[in-house]
């Protein structure tokens, strides 16, 4: 009997040694866990004016070698509505050192993950997108648990058109001289700053014939000073026919401000635009031109 009780003594002392054990060995894995704290975020669609508070449509963990920039496993994405939506484990392995990225973004567009240093979009489309990146190497002082707190890295065109909307406008169609649709999560910024096109097809267009004060909000990955940009905004119809054109030339455009164009686009403007300058608490900065 006293052999027994030893035996199970000694099996239990063994299983608390192994079970307390935090000298993970090179090769093992710690696991990680990431909760996103602030996927709730102001949004503002791209053919809307209302602007509300609601939950990102997509948080993307990405996770790569610190040293290669490679993929080092699957990319994991969660969409609204999924269960524990902003809470992601990650398995590390120990003495590696690893870059972490998350997304948050909207829209339906997928997102191209295979380098850090290059997210992009499908059909060069930029969403309202935000970012968290931090490197980690993994030893027994990694903390098991971490918060990822998300930085808007977009700046944001809207146009807000005061005349009505004539027939036969199809596409809405946005050229600028600046900003890029490509990102480089490494530092927040745009890959390239050379300007892109990017077609805005009307979902319905008859709805927003003879209205007035239909609005486009367009979004770029910028430098980290910004960019002043031109950009022209072609109205055509559904054969590519140009029906109105406008330029604006010397638009100023920074990450996390909004900088919004408002007045006549199809009827000639009794102005010249002028700026003005307000703080807004979903954004950094907002800034009006009415032309």
């Amino acid at each position: 009997m006293k052999k027994y009780i030893y035996c199970l003594v000694a099996l239990c002392a063994g299983f608390l040694t192994a079970c307390q054990r935090n000298d993970l060995t090179e090769g093992e894995r710690r696991a990680v866990n990431f909760h996103v704290t602030n996927y709730e975020q102001y949004y503002l669609g791209d053919e809307t004016r209302a602007e509300s508070v609601d939950l990102l449509d997509h948080l993307t963990m990405a996770i790569y070698s610190a040293d290669t920039d490679q993929l080092v496993d699957e990319v994991v994405t969660q969409n609204k509505g999924d269960e524990n939506y902003g809470n992601f484990t990650a398995y590390l392995e120990e003495g590696v050192t690893y870059r972490i990225v998350f997304l948050g973004y909207m829209g339906s567009k997928a997102c191209h993950l295979t380098s850090s240093k290059a997210i992009s979009f499908d059909d060069t489309y930029v969403p309202h997108t935000f970012l968290y990146t931090e490197v980690v190497h993994v030893d027994e002082s990694l903390e098991p648990s971490r918060n990822v707190v998300l930085d808007r890295v977009i700046g944001a065109f809207r146009l807000v058109m005061a005349d009505a909307m004539p027939e036969g406008v199809a596409t809405m169609r946005f050229t600028s001289t600046r900003g890029g649709s490509v990102l480089n999560a490494q530092t927040g910024e745009c890959v390239q700053n050379t300007g892109r096109t990017y077609d805005m097809v009307l979902a319905d267009p008859s709805s927003w014939w003879g209205k007035k004060n239909n609005s486009f909000t367009l979004y770029y990955f910028l430098p980290k000073t910004g960019a002043t940009m031109e950009i022209t905004v072609d109205a055509l119809d559904s054969k590519g026919t140009l029906i109105q054109s406008r330029t604006f030339p010397e638009v100023p455009m920074t990450i996390n401000q909004l900088t919004i164009y408002t007045g006549n686009f199809f009827i000639e403007p009794t102005m010249d635009y002028s700026p003005s300058l307000s703080l807004n608490y979903s954004w950094g900065a907002e800034k009006t031109y009415t032309y």
